[in-house]
């Protein structure tokens, strides 16, 4: 909820859903996830974004880094 308020557009309207309990907001969410094909539809790969958008996504520093530990 804290980060809809921090995000541009008409989100941070729905920051005002914070007055509600938890378990509320998770029924609403789950209602909504149960039906995203439907409302957003399915794609059959992921979209990759164009060099302006892939310009907006944090980058790691170290590419070469693994992020789980050696055994």
């Amino acid at each position: 909820m804290r980060v809809l308020r921090r995000l541009g557009g008409g989100w941070p309207l729905l920051y005002g859903g914070i007055v509600f309990p938890a378990f509320i907001r998770d029924k609403v969410y789950d209602i909504v996830a149960g039906s995203r094909y439907r409302l957003f539809g399915r794609r059959d790969a992921c979209l990759l974004p164009s060099a302006e958008l892939g310009s907006r996504f944090a980058e790691d520093e170290d590419e070469d880094q693994d992020i789980l530990p050696k055994r």
